[in-house]
């Protein structure tokens, strides 16, 4: 229940599309009914002869029928034939508004997520591992959610379908409307009891699969190199197999369901067909009904096999929705966990009795301290002690759990929506795969080797840490690009490149995190005083357990 007041809610958005879609259906039950009287009729006037037909009198002795058909039979013929053409293109243009509704509705969901997830608090957000982030995003928001949403649209179409044909064997024959409902019911509830629950587990267990799959990928590819030595290859190969079957059984399953459906509606028509005859055979108007059932059947059979076809794909996603659905929830109460406040930092920061505590851990307590304009500030302390957690709180990303942080004297939240310039610099040195060198650093979208040469402050960062062998060696220069993972650089190529960005953008407040974890002293200085020097009117916060120059700093804050 609570998927489908979410279907509603989040497709229609307007209570008014609602209104319009369903208006659509009853337009679309409505043609198909018309489409169903008129060749149910057609067979009736035409081939069994049955000249009182109501529905063929009362358009071959209209004036407009007369007026453009001189011959019956051709003109009610041409009639059929605008008349489907004119069904197919009713039909083709509402799949497509439901299916542009659908597309439209997938990506502000996958949009949701995505900007929820960057935007968040990263209390909450580091909760997911990359392969379930990547999930989200990519294959169940758009395989589960578009499966699970078209699948009941068809349903409701369906639906609709079948109950107008109902309503229409009603009113030819109350008994032939019996014993199709009856066997309708029976077929339904059979294949709906054979397959159900068996599709509703396998939803949930290809989820956990398609997670397990990813993690067992990231692990071989992070450790690639170490994995002959550990002599585990045989046993991830078992663990990938498992993993695999389970997540690819869903599938399997589906297609075998859905041709086990349409076998078992097959063979109940060829029975009914048996039972009709039996029942049927002392009317007089036998023929005709036969003729009314048979194109009944025609049409029905395959609704019902869309419809059991959707009820089967809407309980296997089921699982998958509710988890993407809670994972949603889960990313926007984090983003509005931050609350945003757009304030310049004009004179000074002021952290007043802040602490920060995850379940119930205290990570920091009561800090005090105050960052002027332009102070250069140096943070030190033991691995472990909090410092990270300091510059998390400085980048927005944390929510303090007690205190007070004042900008200027506005009391904030945090730094999320800080109007002041910032360039970070953190200690994981990340890197972004199949980019160059010179995009890495300045984030700017440029090939040509002479205009790269001309960027005089790119030049001299590379010259300054110590880069210039590094991109000079290799035939592309600046173009040499980063492969997966970084694995085509060492550790302190990876960090000299990462303080090349920080310095490159420009700032007001440079934040940076190990900054020489990875580089040697003599050179570490080198940048320490470059940074001083050419950033004296900025406002600069180092983080380190690193014993540094402290003659660069009018500040220091212990942890």
């Amino acid at each position: 229940m609570n998927n489908i007041l979410f279907f509603i809610s989040f497709i229609f958005k307007n209570k008014f599309y609602l209104l319009l879609y369903l208006l659509g259906l009853i337009i679309f039950a409505f043609i198909e009914l018309l489409g169903l009287s008129l060749i149910v009729s057609y067979i009736s006037y035409f081939a069994i002869s049955n000249s009182s037909n109501f529905f063929v009198l009362l358009i071959i002795k209209s004036e407009i029928f007369n007026f453009f058909f001189k011959d019956i039979f051709f003109g009610f013929s041409t009639l059929i034939i605008i008349f489907y053409i004119v069904r197919a293109i009713y039909t083709y243009s509402f799949l497509w508004c439901q299916q542009n509704l659908i597309n439209k509705s997938q990506i502000r969901f996958s949009k949701e997520i995505f900007f929820n997830f960057i935007k968040g608090d990263i209390k909450y957000t580091q909760k997911f591992n990359t392969n379930e982030i990547i999930n989200n995003i990519t294959h169940l928001s758009n395989d589960a959610f578009n499966a699970y949403f078209i699948s009941y649209f068809n349903l409701l179409s369906e639906a609709i379908v079948i109950i107008t044909l109902f309503i229409f064997l009603i009113y030819v024959d109350p008994l032939l409307f019996f014993i199709l409902a009856i066997f309708s019911i029976l077929i339904g509830y059979s294949i709906s009891q054979l397959v159900q629950k068996k599709l509703r587990t396998l939803g949930h267990q290809t989820l956990k699969a398609f997670n397990e799959l990813s993690k067992i990928l990231f692990f071989v590819v992070g450790l690639y190199k170490e994995l002959a030595s550990l002599k585990i290859i045989k046993k991830l190969e078992k663990e990938f197999e498992d993993k695999i079957i389970i997540f690819l059984k869903s599938r399997f399953y589906s297609v075998l369901n859905s041709r086990i459906t349409f076998i078992i509606i097959e063979m109940s028509v060829v029975f009914l067909s048996i039972l009709m005859v039996v029942f049927l055979k002392n009317k007089t108007n036998i023929t005709e009904l036969l003729a009314i059932y048979g194109i009944s059947l025609i049409r029905l059979a395959p609704s019902m096999n869309r419809l059991l076809a959707c009820l089967h794909e809407v309980k296997l996603r089921s699982s998958q929705v509710s988890q993407l659905n809670f994972d949603r929830h889960i990313l926007a109460s984090s983003n509005k966990n931050l609350i945003r406040d757009n304030y310049y930092f004009n004179k000074k920061i002021t952290l007043d009795n802040i602490s920060y505590f995850i379940d119930d851990k205290i990570i920091l307590k009561n800090i005090k301290f105050i960052i002027n304009k332009g102070d250069k500030i140096l943070i030190n302390g033991k691995s472990g002690s909090g410092k990270t957690t300091i510059f998390n709180i400085l980048l927005g990303l944390y929510k303090i759990s007690s205190g007070k942080i004042l900008v200027d004297r506005n009391i904030v939240k945090n730094f999320l929506d800080l109007k002041n310039k910032k360039s970070i610099q953190t200690q994981e040195n990340y890197l972004i795969n199949d980019q160059n060198i010179y995009f890495n650093v300045t984030f700017k979208e440029e090939n040509d080797l002479s205009v790269i040469e001309n960027d005089k402050k790119y030049k001299n960062l590379i010259k300054l840490l110590s880069l210039e062998n590094f991109v000079n060696s290799r035939s592309e220069k600046s173009n040499w690009k980063v492969n997966e993972f970084s694995k085509n650089l060492s550790g302190g190529e990876k960090q000299r490149l990462s303080l090349a960005r920080a310095l490159y953008s420009d700032f007001e407040i440079l934040l940076m995190d190990e900054p020489f974890s990875s580089i040697e002293k003599r050179l570490a200085n080198k940048i320490l005083k470059y940074i001083m020097k050419n950033f004296s009117n900025k406002t600069i916060l180092i983080i380190t357990h690193q014993h540094v120059s402290k003659k660069y700093f009018n500040k220091f804050l212990y942890v």
